[in-house]
């Protein structure tokens, strides 16, 4: 072993990157070669990738000029936020606290109910900037900093 190590570091630093180069270039032709189909099978993927996204490319375009479609058009009027609509049966408003454009909210209800409360929230326009959830017997506590979201 020690010998080959010895006939490595002899050779000039050209003949070595020569060896190099070439055992790389041969290990890679192998590798590529060696795959079924020629290529990776991820290369494959996503070459299929590219030619839907280009197929889809047009449609994009077409929904973006639509003017209800577009960014800068004005977003749909939101239903007012009332904190007594957060009063249901599986729901149960325990404070509210009015401050600026938002204030604080303590609701106490059930983990399955915590879905439905963000989506009525983000209908209603309003963006939570901070919140604590406590067990409370056997339900959550929900403690809701609310800030108006224009």
């Amino acid at each position: 072993m020690r010998r080959l190590t010895d006939g490595w570091c002899n050779l000039s630093p050209r003949v070595r990157c020569l060896f190099w180069g070439g055992w790389t270039l041969a290990l890679s032709l192998l590798a590529v070669l060696g795959l079924p189909g020629g290529r990776p099978p991820v290369v494959g993927a996503l070459l299929r990738q590219q030619e839907a996204n280009r197929t889809l490319w047009p449609e994009l375009r077409q929904l973006a000029a639509l003017p209800e479609r577009r960014a800068d058009a004005p977003r749909a009027q939101a239903l007012s936020f009332s904190p007594l609509a957060f009063q249901t049966p599986a729901v149960h408003l325990v404070r509210w606290q009015p401050a600026g454009a938002g204030g604080e909210l303590s609701v106490r209800m059930r983990w399955s109910e915590m879905g439905p409360l963000f989506v009525r929230l983000a209908a209603q326009d309003m963006r939570v900037s901070r919140f604590t959830l406590e067990p409370d017997g056997d339900a959550l506590c929900l403690t809701l900093q609310l800030e108006r979201g224009r």
